[in-house]
């Protein structure tokens, strides 16, 4: 599973997560909490099966040095393809 959730979509995500909560908890509504759980869920996973679905990818692309020692003494590119340095 590649990630492909990016930073400032991670950061959105949290937000309309909070927001959701609050309008929840304000209307005592709480069916509602079931978009923050998808928001929050994608953004700790960075990924997110409808972008898949439609090739959308926010997160940064892959930096070509997937498996290389240069590559894992630099700590990963961030994009998913590297495993536990990605």
């Amino acid at each position: 599973m590649r990630k492909n959730v990016g930073k400032t979509d991670i950061v959105i995500r949290v937000i309309l997560s909070a927001a959701f909560i609050a309008l929840a908890l304000y209307l005592n509504i709480w069916l509602i909490l079931i978009v923050p759980a998808i928001l929050l869920a994608t953004a700790i996973f960075r990924f997110c099966p409808l972008y898949a679905i439609f090739g959308i990818k926010t997160s940064r692309p892959c930096c070509g040095k997937s498996g290389t020692e240069e590559h894992k003494e630099e700590g990963g590119c961030g994009c998913g393809c590297h495993g536990k340095n990605g």
